[in-house]
């Protein structure tokens, strides 16, 4: 190995080369290949990284030169590391200094520090090798600084043992946080070589990167990763919250139960031990004299936000959603090992984080397909239908390969054990056959796109479904992110950008570029079909599909009024309807007597103002007390 090689002879000439295999949501995506070269008293490492993602492809190039002792003199990266993410990053160290640029931006010099690593984020993942033996070289400190840019935190919390081919073998298990937002897990062998990374990439999807000679590990991998991610939530959870031991009064503000489009002011919200014991005006609920009282002048009252199309894939998805006032969200689609244990850890209050409801997700076999989780005929139904009901999840997710006649299968499978469906509307059928089929939800705007400029058959399109009580998230907000007119600045489409973690900030930069005038005609037409579908009375609920983490589900109904809601439905459309939606409004969704009290306070009055919903100043959720600014720090955002 390379570690061995430069003990034995630092002068003496080398190759190798390691392979890894690059994964997204556990299927095999491309490779990566990295050529390291021995040269006189340098070693030179050519990367060539490859995948393509649901027939997408990126690809990027890197070269990297070190001294013998890992000490990185130069870096290049260029390509792309995502679908629509771009890179192109250098750093070169001379003369005890570091001159560095990220993108486009100016080229920057800096002093030289004692220890650092050259390295750019999760990919190429061979960099992520040579970070650990720059922390090791430097002797493992607390941070580490890195060119291009930011620093890194590294710590080995565990040696794993595994049986491979038969043989028993012990990996170095290391957390990293900093390379991007939030934690990563990497293995590295005895000596000290990159085995292992479970990450995201930079569209927030679970990446995962394995050297060849490993790969029937993987799986234990994702689960040794997903309990890291349980501990990280245990971790973030301390200090972060407080559990009231007297009832809590919140007292003066004004009251928006979402049960209609009524508020009330000067109300009182009484919550004990978890659960409202009365809601309404202050005149009529009687507050006991240990209560703690919280002041609401000012302030409206109103129930946890919902967010309908989540992808939570990280720890931090946690403190973030409940910053912003979300208190459930339904999971449309992720590793299976992963969001079990995070749904129950959060649960069971060793974790933080909103409520989570599960769309286990499904494809068919095609060059697109995204997952593991296959279904090509009826037995492949049964069978996925019956794992995810048995552990626990309320839908089932049709993604775009499955097969009409599967989809009916599905459908049909669901529905016997209770399950509802949703999802994208499959490659080969419109949303009448989607609908035909057994579909119960819709996921994104896009399917109703090419009824656009068709009036007569939009409005019977949106006539069926508001007929069946088909249930639509439209997720206009990362449409409009996409396609909206690139002479316009990220920030003022989505503020939120500016306040993300500083790990997300290029990336969603990058994501939200938009496109010329004629591309953003089609957020104009977006805008125009999401019109026609409020108005037919199909019902509506908001969603992101991620998008700008904690923020975009306030863009989202903030285009909801903009395309005709008022204020009150588009709060109802992330409140009240998707509890009813997935049949938990008996216990969510409104701020009546004995529900539990997952509520919001927020500054302003977000009826006459929609944009105020972003003004969360107190969040109560599972029986306890939030501070959204302690917890957008915590998840590393600017409050």
């Amino acid at each position: 190995m390379i570690a061995t090689i430069f003990a034995a002879s630092l002068l003496a000439p080398f190759t190798e080369t390691r392979v890894y295999t690059l994964h997204k949501f556990m299927q095999p995506i491309g490779r990566e290949t990295d050529t390291i070269e021995g040269k006189g008293s340098s070693v030179e490492t050519k990367i060539a990284f490859s995948f393509t993602d649901r027939g997408s492809p990126a690809k990027c190039t890197a070269r990297f030169l070190a001294d013998g002792h890992h000490t990185g003199q130069s870096l290049l990266i260029q390509g792309t590391v995502a679908r629509f993410v771009k890179i192109d990053n250098e750093a070169m160290v001379s003369n005890g200094k570091v001159t560095f640029r990220v993108g486009k931006a100016a080229t920057e010099t800096a002093p030289l520090p004692a220890h650092y690593a050259l390295v750019s984020g999760y990919a190429p993942v061979g960099m992520q090798g040579e970070m650990v033996k720059a922390w090791i070289q430097a002797g493992r400190p607390a941070s580490l600084p890195t060119f291009p840019k930011g620093a890194v935190s590294l710590k080995q919390t565990a040696t794993d043992a595994f049986t491979l081919s038969g043989k028993p073998l012990k990996l170095k298990r290391i957390v990293v946080r900093g390379l991007l937002w939030g934690i990563e897990t990497l293995w590295t062998d005895e000596h000290d070589d990159l085995v292992a990374v479970m990450t995201r990439d930079a569209e927030f999807d679970h990446f995962e990167a394995v050297a060849e000679r490993y790969e029937p590990l993987l799986n234990q991998f994702a689960g040794l990763a997903g309990k890291d991610s349980t501990e990280e939530l245990a971790r973030v959870s301390k200090g972060a919250f407080t559990i009231p031991k007297k009832p809590v009064a919140f007292v003066g503000g004004r009251l928006f139960a979402a049960t209609g489009d009524e508020s009330i002011e000067d109300s009182v919200v009484l919550v004990k031990g978890g659960r409202i014991v009365a809601a309404g005006p202050r005149s009529q609920v009687s507050v006991p004299a240990d209560a703690q009282v919280i002041d609401t002048k000012g302030c409206t009252v109103m129930p946890g936000l919902w967010d309908m199309h989540a992808h939570y894939e990280q720890a931090e998805w946690g403190p973030v959603y409940l910053a912003a006032g979300v208190t459930s969200v339904r999971d449309c689609g992720n590793v299976f090992e992963f969001i079990t244990s995070v749904r129950d850890a959060i649960a069971k209050g060793r974790g933080i984080g909103p409520r989570l409801f599960l769309a286990g997700i499904v494809d068919g076999d095609s060059p697109v397909a995204l997952g593991v989780q296959r279904v090509n005929n009826a037995d492949d139904a049964m069978k996925w239908v019956k794992r995810y009901h048995d552990a626990g999840f309320l839908q089932m997710k049709i993604y775009s390969s499955v097969k009409p006649g599967v989809v009916k299968a599905v459908c049909e499978e669901a529905h016997k054990v209770g399950m509802t469906v949703t999802g994208h509307i499959p490659d080969g059928m419109t949303i009448h056959d989607g609908l035909a089929a057994g579909m119960d939800m819709v996921n994104h705007i896009d399917y109703l796109m090419d009824l656009a400029g068709k009036p007569d058959a939009l409005a019977e399109q949106l006539r069926e479904m508001q007929e069946r009580g088909t249930v639509y998230d439209p997720t206009v907000a990362l449409t409009e992110l996409f396609l909206h007119d690139s002479s316009i600045p990220q920030t003022s489409v989505e503020p939120g950008i500016a306040k993300v973690a500083p790990e997300l900030h290029d990336t969603l930069i990058s994501l939200a570029a938009g496109g010329p005038p004629a591309r953003a005609k089609f957020l104009d037409s977006a805008m125009d079909v999401l019109r026609q579908l409020i108005k037919s009375g199909v019902t509506v609920v908001a969603g992101t599909d991620q998008s700008v983490p904690g923020h975009s589900l306030h863009r989202e109904i903030e285009l909801y009024v903009k395309a005709g809601m008022t204020p009150a439905q588009a709060i109802r459309s992330a409140t009240s309807v998707p509890a009813k939606a997935l049949k938990q409004d008996k216990e969510l969704g409104t701020l009546e007597a004995g529900k539990m009290a997952d509520l919001i306070v927020v500054e302003g009055d977000p009826l006459a103002h929609i944009e105020d919903t972003r003004r969360v100043r107190t969040v109560m959720a599972n029986g306890r007390l939030y501070d959204p600014g302690r917890l957008w720090k915590l998840a590393g955002f600017q409050p």
